[in-house]
């Protein structure tokens, strides 16, 4: 995740670590970058597991980045964003069939128990 600006300077637990991307690098564009499957696969599978996976500073640092023009790293967050955003769109009209599917079902469940 992202923080605000506001919180510079804040305490970060030991099991954080502050990642500040250099200029050439999109903040967004780098957290799509690592939330992609790809890398979270890389993640895991180096991953020491204890009690607690632990995932060390040296490793994220030592992590393939793919690093575009930062125009297009722009346009790639606009681009993400923008789907993420109709994703989110989908699911609620999602929800709102289910619920009206359901809704219907009661209904003809209730009309079929009248009937009978």
């Amino acid at each position: 995740g992202t923080v605000p600006p506001s919180w510079a300077g804040a305490n970060i637990a030991r099991a954080v670590a502050r990642i500040k991307p250099i200029a050439e690098i999109h903040r967004d564009y780098l957290v799509f970058v690592l939330q992609e499957s790809s890398i979270q696969t890389y993640f895991t599978s180096a991953t020491r597991t204890l009690a607690q996976p632990t995932l060390n500073v040296s490793l994220i640092e030592r992590t393939p980045i793919p690093v575009p023009p930062l125009a297009e790293q722009k346009r790639i967050v606009a681009k993400v964003e923008e789907l993420m955003a109709l994703v989110d769109k989908l699911e609620v009209q999602l929800a709102a069939s289910r619920d009206a599917g359901a809704k219907l079902i009661e209904a003809v469940v209730a009309a079929i128990a009248a009937a009978a």
